[in-house]
């Protein structure tokens, strides 16, 4: 990973790893202490599914995404009820100090 792009493309391997790096860049969203899988996200990127979403359907119902944890002003030291939680997409360490420093 440390490689340039141009010599990448030399070194054992780097179609496979290549694969699995954009697989991940695509399905998942990451911040310090948060990861979710988010399935069927590449219809976002190309306008279609890729070759995985395609093989393996998505098993009970769809959703758009859980909440990420937001802090209950009301109650100090506490997060909001994930129903009450605003479904908006954020930056994942938006509540994280140590992320933000």
């Amino acid at each position: 990973m440390e490689a340039s792009e141009a010599k990448r493309k030399d070194l054992p391997g780097h179609a496979y790893f290549k694969k699995i790096w954009d697989f991940y860049n695509v399905h998942y969203n990451t911040g310090e202490l948060f990861m979710e899988y988010l399935k069927i996200h590449c219809i976002n990127k190309d306008g279609k599914l890729c070759d995985f979403c395609q093989a393996h359907d998505w098993v009970g119902p769809s959703q758009e995404g859980i909440p990420q944890p937001v802090p209950n002003p009301t109650k100090p030291g506490h997060y909001m009820k994930p129903f009450e939680t605003p479904t908006s997409r954020r930056f994942p360490d938006d509540w994280q100090p140590r992320a933000n420093t």
